[in-house]
């Protein structure tokens, strides 16, 4: 299946923890790559972790299903440089050819490097490289390591309004009748208008898509969505996104992202 999916966590506990108690006189923003398809090009900074996690539901001419704790841990390692690690969470499918496979999907490790400093017209830019890792379920794994890489881009366009724009290429594994493996490329890109209505309140709507670069085709999605910071350090979400070409294709989800520490 296409993956659409957004990230989610429903860790109580850590809730709880981040939500009461006191802050830190001086946070630094809260910039995070969920709910959208738009990798930001901010850097969590040294010595802080960025938590983002989130549920969906999906639809497609493939089948249906749902994503449950789909995170990114993002560390701020120093300098213009932040780890990622991704994990699927648990996965749960009814495919439209039969079959209804579900468990953990594979994991994905990466790196966020920050090129250049926004200021004025000019953009802030950043290169983001990783790869997937086979560690899924049976049904769920592409059974191989998929790399990809995209320039991530962001202007202010006014103290309220903000453009991300993506672009890069992914490799994924396919699997053809016959049940061999097969190595295919695609070229990704994503535009997102982001609104800031209050300093809590955000809004963003986005279109993103692929084109295969074999002999695949092409998709062209758009999404929208609310973001709410309820502290400094804690944000929650909704979306949802529908396929331009194939309305029956489409998607909703929810999530959370918190930092630590406090």
């Amino acid at each position: 299946m296409h993956t659409y999916l957004t990230r989610t966590s429903a860790i109580s506990f850590l809730l709880s923890t981040l939500l009461v108690g006191p802050l830190a006189a001086q946070q630094p923003d809260l910039v995070t790559d969920r709910p959208d398809q738009t990798e930001s090009s901010a850097i969590v900074p040294r010595g802080f972790v960025l938590v983002e996690a989130g549920l969906a539901h999906e639809e497609s001419v493939e089948g249906s299903g749902e994503s449950f704790a789909d995170t990114l841990v993002r560390i701020g390692i120093g300098g213009p440089l932040e780890l990622r690690v991704g994990l699927s969470g648990y996965q749960a499918l009814d495919l439209a050819g039969g079959g209804t496979p579900n468990g953990l999907g594979d994991s994905s490790l990466g790196l966020k490097l920050g090129l250049l400093e926004g200021q004025g017209a000019r953009p802030q830019i950043a290169l983001l490289i990783s790869s997937t890792l086979p560690t899924g379920a049976d049904g769920l794994t592409s059974d191989r390591a998929d790399p990809s890489f995209r320039f991530l881009f962001a202007n202010d366009l006014s103290s309220r309004l903000s453009l991300g724009t993506n672009a890069g290429i992914a490799w994924g594994t396919e699997s053809d009748d016959t049940g061999k493996l097969n190595t295919e490329s695609r070229f990704e890109w994503t535009a997102s208008l982001g609104l800031s209505v209050t300093d809590q309140l955000g809004l963003f709507a986005e279109l993103y898509g692929e084109v295969g670069l074999g002999a695949d085709g092409s998709d062209t999605l758009f999404d929208g969505g609310v973001t709410y910071l309820v502290r400094p350090n804690v944000q929650f979400d909704v979306s949802a996104g529908v396929n331009l070409a194939e309305s029956s294709e489409w998607f909703v989800g929810a999530g959370i992202s918190f930092r630590l520490p406090r």
